[in-house]
């Protein structure tokens, strides 16, 4: 059943699997990125459901699906949802370009990482939150620790 807080237009991301899912996701934020940039945005949002299985943190919501839909924490699903829509059904549906491809690498590494398989490790080196320095700097990354930059992103935790 979709969650009442999920937007009608998003309604359809909540039927999908965790791999389409995640895989959408990488191509809305990190579309023109570097491999490792898609790892790093795919192994936020599994650092988010691990911190909720551990019960550190659960605000982002407990599976795969809550964490990547909670309103207003993945731009590509709302702040920038009309310009970024293609792209992420683009990753749904796995379409056959390299971008896609990638997307699909980072989104099984990563969910290799939920499920305990982890072969790779975390690119974000534990990041549970990022955003393009390119744009006005955040008002949440001010108590925050910059852990890395991968491609365009700067990779932030709370306390690290």
């Amino acid at each position: 059943m979709t969650p009442t807080w999920l937007p009608h237009n998003l309604a359809p991301l909540w039927a999908m699997s965790e791999l389409e899912l995640l895989r959408g996701l990488v191509m809305g934020e990190a579309e023109g990125e570097p491999f490792a940039g898609k790892c790093a945005v795919a192994d936020v949002v599994v650092n988010r459901v691990l911190l909720a299985e551990e019960k550190r943190v659960t605000w982002w919501g407990h599976t795969l699906h809550e964490v990547a839909l909670k309103p207003h924490q993945f731009s590509c699903f709302y702040s920038d949802w009309r310009a970024r829509k293609d792209a992420i059904f683009a990753g749904v549906r796995l379409d056959p370009t390299p971008a896609c491809k990638e997307s699909d690498r980072a989104a099984r590494h990563a969910l290799d990482r939920l499920a305990g398989l982890d072969g790779n490790g975390d690119r974000s080196f534990g990041a549970t939150h990022y955003f393009a320095p390119k744009v006005v700097r955040p008002t949440w990354a001010r108590n925050m620790t910059k852990l890395v930059t991968v491609g365009g992103h700067d990779f932030y935790r709370e306390g690290a």
